[in-house]
């Protein structure tokens, strides 16, 4: 029975840390090219669950729509994706790709199409353990 208890605590310590798992990645510093580009919307993400920090700014230009990540900071964990969603959950919302770096200033291009309207909050999320790391609301 003892043995069975250890188990299950270490089961429960590997879950807990898997996700401040550290994958060091070096800093990003891509530039978006803002000519003949219009700013749609802007605004600044906020901790939930770990420190995470930054500005954030939607743009449109030709067929596309570009969300830019600046002076991006957050804590390190696992299988971590960028959302645009319609709320501050992970329930409707668009599946923008991994994080692209821990820390720095880079962006994502996606279909001018998709509806920026509803889609007003950015979620830092952890798939692999439905956690949010910290969101923020696009606001025009």
């Amino acid at each position: 029975m003892k043995f069975t208890k250890f188990l299950f605590l270490i089961a429960c310590i590997a879950l807990i840390a898997a996700c401040k798992k550290e994958k060091k990645a070096a800093d990003l510093n891509e530039t978006f090219n803002t000519s003949g580009a219009t700013l749609l919307a802007q605004g600044s993400l906020l901790a939930s669950a770990h420190s995470t920090s930054g500005n954030i700014k939607l743009y449109s230009k030709g067929t596309e729509k570009t969300l830019v990540l600046e002076n991006f900071n957050t804590e390190n964990g696992p299988d971590l994706n960028v959302y645009l969603s319609n709320s501050k959950t992970a329930t409707g919302f668009v599946d923008l790709g991994n994080l692209k770096s821990q820390k720095g200033t880079f962006y994502y291009t996606f279909s001018g199409s998709t509806n920026t309207d509803s889609l007003n909050n950015v979620l830092i999320w952890c798939v692999q353990y439905s956690v949010l790391f910290g969101n923020g609301t696009l606001v025009k």
